[in-house]
């Protein structure tokens, strides 16, 4: 016996399961990196999440916008050109109270356990490996922000 397709009989498709969403309205990041393209992707996920993201290319441009900006989190780069991602965050570590407080992530293609390891010694929370999918940078961003809560 065949079944026969019957209009009227519906195969209804299961709920989609909503992926984890952080809402980062308020929160402002500094990205460092002296990629452009990494820059504008890491921008574009930020942004998408409404967070209000401010670029640097090196080093000092990120001091200066440290010393400017209200910044609630940093993700920065290790290897670049001229002062790396190390002697950067050591720098943020000694302006003043709010920077040496302001949490940061190393974002880097430097993934092995002691780039790890090192990144954390020298003053970043979180070491997040290069390439990151969207939603993982978002959930770090809000867990470093604080916003992570449920």
């Amino acid at each position: 016996r065949v079944a026969s397709w019957d209009p009227a009989v519906r195969v209804q498709e299961p709920p989609a399961v909503a992926a984890p969403s952080h809402s980062l309205d308020g929160c402002s990041v500094l990205v460092l990196d002296d990629d452009g393209e990494s820059r504008e992707v890491a921008a574009a996920h930020l942004t998408s999440r409404k967070a209000e993201v401010w670029t640097a290319e090196s080093s000092p441009h990120a001091i200066e916008i440290l010393q400017r900006e209200r910044i609630d989190v940093i993700l920065a780069d290790i290897a670049m050109p001229g002062e790396d991602g190390y002697g950067f965050i050591k720098r943020v570590r000694a302006l003043n109270a709010k920077a040496a407080s302001t949490p940061a992530a190393a974002l880097t293609a430097l993934a092995t356990k002691e780039d790890r390891r090192r990144a954390l010694a020298a003053g970043f929370q979180l070491h997040l490996a290069k390439p990151i999918d969207g939603e993982s940078l978002v959930t770090a961003v809000a867990k470093l922000a604080g916003l992570d809560r449920h």
